[in-house]
This record gives C-alpha cells, structure tokens and sequence, in this order.
C-alpha cells in the first residue's frame, strides 16, 4: 500500500507548476455529512466534519492539481464488553482524518457556474475510542490507516463579486462516492471453538458537502 502510494503521489508531483510563474490557486473549506454503505454502515452511524482542498493549476486552466484534508466524527455504537477490566456496555467512537491527492477536471473557471469532477486517493486514517457507557475515564482507542479513494462531483457558483475581490467567491455544493480499501473487519466465530476468522472488506460511503471557495490574485 505504502509503495502504491507513494508511485502515485510521485507521479502528481511532476504535474505541478513551477513556483516561479507565480501560479495563482483557489482554497476552500467545506461541511461534510457522510453517510456510510452497506458493511461500513453496520459499524459506524452518519459521520459529519470539515473538508479542507487546495487547488494549483496545471497547464490547462480546467485541470488543476487537489489536495484533500477531511476531518470527520461519526456516531457512536454501543455493545457489551470490558475496558480495563471493568466490564458493562461499551460505547465506540469512530474518528477519521483523509489525506488525498489528485486531479480536477472542470469547465472554464471563467464562467459564473463551473461543473467539477476530481478523482482522488491516498491515505484513510481511522481510530476508535472504547469506554464504558455514562463515564469518560478508562478509555482505550485503537487506529488503522488504509489505503482509499473518492471520486467527487458538484458545482461553483461564483457570487460576492467587489472591486477589490475581482473573482467573488465560489459557493461549492457536491457529492461523493469513496471505496476504503479493505475498511471493514468482520469476525467470525467458529462453530467448535477455536480462534475467530477475521474478513475484510472495502468500506464504502457517500458524502455531501458544501462550503466556499477562496481565490488567489
């Protein structure tokens, strides 16, 4: 994963323009509502966060280079067991931070509406915290990073347009669908006894965002 990873934000970097042309670039901070699919969606409820992307132009004005930072909290799930020793119902928290890379493909940012599509991936990072339900002392977290990928769709609506802001603002909408590569674990208790059967599958999710995006002059 870490070889895979590497190669690809590698080869990214051979894309980006030279500091020295004083490229100009776009910044934006969106909410996020994530919604987790099918096995995902057993072990975590409805996340929700911040999303933070960088975009740099390349040599067409409607390809750029992505940097993604999501920041999410997802619900809590509860079931019975111990930490530290003390036994009871056990409440989980899932947390995750994305670091991911890419490219966006998108019509003339010259236009006060402009259709996005930006395939991305990188690194998933995930961790759990355990403690027993009405109290927040003996906790116990565990964490997993994974290799993951999104791909991302909306619009930018340009709008606040002033003499010193030339370019306005753009109010961001959009939508994705994202695959962590082997996300979810499965136990699976044999018949007789013995050690459990541990199965991985891709986690799958769905996410809603809106924000705004800042422009460089």
């Amino acid at each position: 994963m870490r070889v895979r990873m590497v190669l690809f934000l590698g080869a990214l970097s051979f894309l980006l323009p030279n500091p020295a042309q004083g490229a100009r670039y776009d910044a934006g901070l969106s909410l996020i509502v994530d919604l987790p699919q099918e096995e995902f969606a057993n072990i975590s409820g409805t996340g929700g966060g911040l999303g933070f992307k960088l975009l740099l132009p390349l040599r067409s004005s409607m390809v750029r280079f992505r940097g993604d930072l999501d920041l999410l909290f997802f619900g809590e799930d509860e079931h019975y067991g111990d930490v530290h020793g003390w036994e009871g119902v056990i409440v989980t928290r899932h947390e995750s931070i994305r670091l991911l890379a890419g490219l966006e493909l998108s019509s003339p940012p010259s236009r006060s509406v402009r259709i996005y599509l930006a395939p991305v991936a990188g690194l998933y990072a995930f961790r759990s915290i355990d403690r027993i339900q009405y109290t927040y002392f003996h906790e116990t977290s565990s964490s997993q990073a994974k290799f993951g990928w999104k791909i991302d769709a909306g619009i930018v609506v340009r709008r606040f347009v002033r003499p010193y802001r030339p370019e306005g603002l753009g109010l961001d909408f959009g939508v994705s669908y994202g695959t962590v590569r082997r996300g979810v674990e499965t136990k699976i208790e044999p018949a007789e006894g013995g050690d459990a059967i541990k199965i991985h599958t891709d986690a799958n999710e769905i996410m809603i965002h809106a924000g705004i995006i800042w422009h460089s002059r």
